[in-house]
């Protein structure tokens, strides 16, 4: 994707960054103001050099008290104490306010006294003021702390970064008139073009403790995200991530912790940064080619794997901290005779929801049940997403060839979920008969089921039965629907009963 040729770049050197100073004054003439002004992404400026590169970098006691004197909106700033060249004041000016995006309300032009070649003072340009700072300043934290807060559900800092991804992806996009630079602006408006991509993520990034910088590319015109991770800098294109012909609740994750080998591949070029990313650790990991959000619970990442023949899904989860992965549940792709995509899921600490083509389940974790919660009866349509907001799952729904959909919202606690009592050993006689459910997991432990147990179900598809069970009755099942899939271990008593009574059967993970 090429992004709109934005204001060209003034120099290569980092002196770029003071515009214009006007001669300097000679000895006595403080009195006098100079103009200048620094390159800022949010002013849909391209900035060629780290922030990091410069000579008085981020946690300074000079960006420490620029920072406390712009949050004051102080008129003139003092800066004899530093003993800056004006040249060194600019440098440094420039990298504060790219790295900080929260100081959105900064211009990057000034005005300034100076005594020979020391700066002895500047005099910021401020966008707003008054009670129009103040509703923007309390506007855009608490949008970003929403994102924050979001994040933060990750006890890792791999799934505070990819919960913090995701967020942007599905709650913001990106601006096709190409005028929105600022985080601020974004935060107000739901779009944004790759600088207010960026700037969003590293103030994200800033309040969640990572280091970090941006990377440009003037060739591509565009820009991204660099984070330090565990010893290793890595690259995240947030704005790639969300592409603009993405479909609403998408979140990418192909150019998500990314190594230069591996940006190469992602189709980045002609890019400049002060960091070199050299490990490849996760250019080919499982996320890369999952275009839904994730869901991340502590420390541990849920997602949905196809097998080799796409006929069957397994709900997998990793362990970012212990690096390992568990078979959570699996059940099947395929309706209507064929095979559907794609597989969209979302967790949560009680349940798994997962749809299969117009189709929402609900996996209850503990009793390993499964119920269908929403339909849109329609077998042309399709569940393509699905993203918490409160207590909705938000699901967006479209028809078959059809190039957009709409997105319906389910409020979760209005569904009370059919759990088998714990620690059954045998399913009674005519113990479920008539219940709707479509999916039917029964726990470990269970040994029999007795005659019509699950008589006249009509809407069960799929059961999952335990390796403990050793008898089915002959008619545990009459009256339920033609094509009824027994779903068990290999060589286990339900894969003979299944052959016998003429029952499809899938063998589980």
């Amino acid at each position: 994707m090429f992004y709109q040729s934005l204001k060209r770049f003034t120099s290569v050197f980092i002196l770029f960054a003071l515009l214009l100073i006007l001669p300097v004054c000679a000895s006595g003439e403080e009195d006098t103001l100079f103009s200048g002004h620094v390159e800022l992404f949010s002013e849909g400026y391209m900035p060629a050099v780290s922030t990091l590169g410069t000579d008085i970098t981020r946690g300074s006691t000079f960006n420490s008290y620029i920072m406390a004197e712009l949050e004051k909106q102080t008129k003139e700033i003092n800066l004899k104490n530093f003993n800056l060249t004006i040249n060194a004041f600019a440098n440094a000016y420039w990298a504060l306010l790219n790295a900080h995006p929260e100081m959105f309300y900064v211009s990057g032009g000034f005005s300034y006294r100076a005594y020979g070649n020391q700066i002895v003072s500047v005099l910021p340009n401020y966008k707003y003021s008054g009670n129009n700072l103040k509703i923007r300043i309390k506007a855009f934290n608490t949008s970003l702390q929403k994102i924050v807060s979001y994040a933060s559900q990750a006890d890792t800092p791999i799934g505070k970064l990819l919960l913090a991804n995701d967020y942007i992806c599905v709650n913001y996009e990106y601006d096709t008139t190409y005028s929105i630079y600022s985080p601020d602006e974004m935060l107000s408006e739901g779009k944004g073009v790759c600088q207010a991509y960026m700037l969003l993520y590293r103030a994200v990034l800033n309040e969640l403790g990572f280091k970090s910088d941006y990377v440009t590319s003037e060739a591509m015109n565009h820009t991204w995200n660099m984070v330090y991770l565990d010893g290793s800098w890595y690259h995240i294109d947030v704005t790639w991530n969300d592409p603009v012909r993405d479909i609403p609740l998408g979140a990418c994750h192909s150019d998500f912790l990314l190594s230069d080998a591996g940006l190469k591949k992602a189709e980045h070029y002609g890019w400049l940064s002060y960091f070199s990313a050299t490990n490849t650790q996760y250019d080919n990991f499982f996320w890369k080619d999952i275009t839904n959000p994730i869901p991340v619970i502590d420390d541990v990442i849920y997602y949905v794997q196809m097998s080799t023949d796409r006929e069957n899904r397994y709900i997998r989860s990793y362990d970012i901290s212990s690096g390992e992965i568990k078979s959570e549940h699996s059940f099947s792709g395929v309706a209507n005779g064929k095979v559907v995509y794609p597989e969209p899921l979302w967790a949560d600490r009680e349940h798994f929801y997962y749809s299969v083509q117009n189709k929402l389940y609900i996996l209850d974790r503990a009793a390993k049940f499964v119920q269908a919660a929403y339909d849109t009866d329609d077998d042309d349509e399709y569940i393509t997403r699905l993203f918490f907001k409160g207590n909705d799952l938000l699901m967006y729904i479209k028809e078959n060839n059809e190039k957009y959909g709409e997105i319906e919202s389910l409020e979760i606690r209005e569904i009370t979920p059919f759990v088998l009592p714990s620690r059954m050993l045998t399913i009674q006689e005519e113990a479920f008969t008539h219940i709707f459910c479509t999916d039917l997991i029964l726990p470990d432990g269970i040994r029999s089921i007795e005659k019509r147990a699950f008589a006249d179900c009509e809407a069960l598809t799929n059961v999952y039965l335990p390796e403990s069970l050793k008898y089915i009755a002959d008619d545990a099942f009459d009256g339920c629907k033609n094509g009824l899939t027994l779903i068990a271990p290999d060589d286990s008593y339900a894969e003979d009963y299944a052959d016998d009574h003429d029952f499809n059967f899938i063998v589980t993970d």
